[in-house]
């Protein structure tokens, strides 16, 4: 037991390592472009406390209906028939609502589909001298359909190797000028765990990979400019174990690359005590100051 231990941490060491060096070579050949360069920032809000609370290191943890957002592989993990969502006030009367839905064709083959929409409020609007001219009316929404399939699966049918994909549809609408584009989202997760765990007493510990390309798609064009998506390439791993108990700790940790933040990186804990209750911290590399 102690050699196939040892076995499964030397693997994920070296997965780990080729993960790093995998980064930090993207990190030197993906463009980066200056903060607010990219428009549809509101394809980044984040729709899930869980994964709020977790700073957003989730490429790999994601197991329920809000994968279509985080990682449309891990919805082939889904077994039921799962409905999410979420609405979100913040200030200036800006709110933020996500719908999603996820039905699993059959084991390990599952189809998703989740709406998203930003209202800025009243935004008020100037003329070229200066004057007000009233109210401005926008529009932010997207519609995406996902598709999430387990490539291999264990002796009991849990998937091993997972692959998804989601297409959106966005539009923008500012008062009388609209624009309408589509962005892919595609995804993978392995888990690695040891040898015949489902016939141990003691909840097996799993480490999870990911890997995910976000807001791939041409850009918002308005007029005769065009605005790029907030795309992004994200690197992830966690860990899951039982410390005690039917506790449950899991730790995760994503790299990501975006074209309008450039590199930074995201950590994420997770406490379960007794199935009841949960503690999460997460922190962000990029928002350390200010």
């Amino acid at each position: 037991m102690k050699k196939n231990l040892k076995k499964t941490i030397k693997v994920c060491i070296k997965k780990i390592k080729f993960l790093i060096f995998l980064t930090f070579i993207l990190t030197f050949n993906l463009y980066s472009g200056s903060p607010g360069s990219s428009g549809a920032l509101f394809l980044n809000y984040s729709p899930s406390a869980r994964a709020s609370g977790m700073a957003n290191a989730f490429s790999s943890v994601t197991n329920d209906v809000f994968s279509t957002y985080y990682n449309p592989a891990g919805l082939s993990e889904i077994d039921l028939i799962q409905f999410g969502g979420s609405y979100t006030k913040s200030f200036e009367d800006i709110i933020h609502q996500y719908v999603t839905f996820a039905y699993p064709y059959k084991i390990g083959e599952v189809f998703g589909i989740s709406f998203q929409s930003l209202s800025n409020g009243d935004i008020q609007g100037f003329d070229a001298g200066g004057k007000p001219t009233g109210n401005i009316n926008t529009s932010n929404k997207a519609i995406g359909f996902s598709y999430s399939r387990a490539l291999t699966k264990d002796e009991i049918e849990r998937p091993v190797l997972e692959a998804g994909a989601s297409l959106k549809f966005i539009s923008q609408n500012l008062a009388d000028v609209s624009a309408n584009t589509f962005a892919l989202d595609i995804g993978g997760i392995y888990s690695l765990k040891p040898e015949k765990y489902w016939l141990k007493e003691i909840p097996a510990q799993e480490f999870r990979f990911s890997f995910l390309l976000k807001n791939f798609g041409p850009g918002l064009k308005f007029d005769k400019e065009n605005t790029p998506l907030p795309f992004s390439l994200t690197l992830g791993a966690s860990w899951i174990s039982h410390p005690w108990g039917k506790h449950k700790l899991i730790l995760s940790w994503d790299n990501v690359i975006t074209n309008d933040d450039g590199f930074k990186m995201l950590f994420g804990a997770e406490y379960y005590l007794f199935q009841l209750m949960s503690a999460r911290v997460g922190f962000e590399s990029s928002k350390d100051t200010g």
